[in-house]
């Protein structure tokens, strides 16, 4: 099965970051009976994955440069703020849904997009910043797992059997998100299998 995972850190993560804190949940990290405690586990996750393309991102007005009636965006500036794990799909899906212009030009060996004044506002992407995330992104999700590396999820086996902890998880699911959003953390969709 896969699970759409909420992936929050203080900053924009690394893979190695990423593995690092995912490493206590995976299936054979400890011995079977220890599982349960687990708040899930996972034999593979991926960034996107299923779920590539659920954040809409505000792009933000100091990485865009006017020059004439056209708008650049480098590149560069846009994959560092923003995580877009597939780009090829992804720019496409952009280019759909913004209407953008898209060029390649080389001016300093970097890709610039040409876009039409004053748009594209939004870039689809796996990955912001949540003081970018748009409230017109799908942020449902099964679980949580927290900048500290703890994790609350929807349903966990206790041992025995499923229990469902939806009602709690909507909670704590408004509480998390509300500190992480004061706290400008970062917000990564992963994609488990278990």
């Amino acid at each position: 099965m896969h699970y759409k995972i909420l992936f929050l850190t203080k900053k924009k993560p690394s893979m190695t970051e990423i593995k690092k804190t995912m490493e206590p949940y995976r299936w054979d990290n400890e011995d079977e009976d220890a599982n349960y405690k687990k708040a899930f586990t996972h034999d593979f996750f991926k960034i996107g994955g299923r779920y590539a393309g659920s954040i809409i991102g505000i792009i933000p007005e100091g990485i865009k440069k006017t020059i004439g009636k056209d708008v650049y965006i480098s590149h560069d500036d846009l994959f560092e703020i923003f995580t877009c794990n597939i780009r090829d799909m992804l720019l496409e899906r952009n280019k759909a849904h913004c209407d953008w212009k898209i060029k390649s030009i080389v001016e300093n060996e970097l890709l610039r997009y040409i876009l039409p004044n004053p748009r594209p506002t939004e870039i689809i992407c796996d990955g912001s910043p949540l003081e970018y995330v748009s409230d017109d992104s799908e942020i449902a999700c099964w679980g949580i797992v927290k900048s500290d590396g703890s994790a609350v999820t929807k349903e966990h086996w206790n041992g025995e059997d499923w229990v469902d902890t939806r009602e709690q998880f909507e909670d704590e699911y408004k509480t998390i998100m509300s500190e992480a959003r004061k706290n400008n953390e970062y917000l990564t969709i992963l994609d488990i299998h278990d």
